[in-house]
């Protein structure tokens, strides 16, 4: 029998690294379900501010809408910006402050009506005609808490007897994201929002890249579909300003 001969220094260096890496990516991806949306909202909470484009898809008042794409700014504590980009309601610009114009959000139309300006309660019949949820409860730092309170009542509740499970992945504009699926009950009697939501996190950052939510007869209610989003970017008031000369307030 020959002797073996000595594996080459850097050769075995190599194999190590290649062994060793993939078990720490593989680690680092195969969180519980439930941990890593715990994770993702640990990250939200350390967002002061961000700006994004949202896709979103709602029914509302029985009717699905049209997709429409949207410009989205959010600075803590509650200050939205958006600005619909797409073909539906293009041009529309509306803007919300917590404690500012008497509590109401600021709005004009896109076209020809782009000069007429509204100042409406978020809670209004008229400034929700085509969206599920007010503006002050738009953000996605809203949107995790929600989850939060949800996961915490749950926990607390064992006999709703909560189902958090894995469903995939699914690549929302070039991003690999791990999509989490959570069954509540659903009724007068519960606090959750929808019976099925889906949750899809950004791996690599833990923050939120998708959701969908269905109702207790199994039909769609939302999806919201998040492009280039970067948090902490330093927004300021002018961001949430009428008169920031980038608008189109008049």
């Amino acid at each position: 029998m020959k002797p073996l001969k000595p594996i080459n220094p850097a050769i075995a260096i190599l194999i190590l690294t290649l062994t060793l890496i993939p078990l720490k990516v593989y680690s680092e991806h195969t969180l519980e379900p439930i941990d890593a949306l715990r994770k993702c909202i640990g990250t939200m909470k350390g967002v002061n501010d961000y700006i994004l484009v949202v896709h979103q898809v709602q029914r509302v008042g029985g009717k699905l809408l049209p997709e429409e794409v949207i410009l989205y700014k959010f600075k803590r504590p509650n200050s939205v910006y958006l600005r619909s980009i797409g073909e539906a309601n293009n041009g529309q610009e509306i803007i919300y402050r917590e404690g500012w114009n008497d509590g109401k959000m600021m709005g004009h139309l896109g076209g020809a009506l782009n000069g007429i300006i509204l100042n409406l309660k978020p809670g209004a019949d008229m400034a929700n005609k085509r969206s599920r949820h007010t503006i002050d409860k738009s953000s996605l730092v809203y949107m995790m808490n929600t989850l939060e309170r949800s996961m915490d009542y749950a926990k607390a509740h064992p006999e709703d007897n909560m189902i958090v499970e894995d469903i995939g992945t699914k690549n929302i504009f070039g991003k690999p994201v791990r999509l989490i699926r959570i069954k509540l009950p659903h009724g007068k009697d519960y606090p959750y929002y929808a019976p099925v939501s889906i949750f899809g996190i950004d791996m690599e950052r833990y923050l939120p890249l998708y959701y969908r939510s269905y109702g207790p007869d199994g039909e769609m209610w939302e999806d919201y579909r998040y492009r280039d989003l970067r948090t902490n970017v330093g927004l300021t008031d002018l961001d949430f300003d009428p008169k920031n000369p980038e608008y189109n307030f008049q």
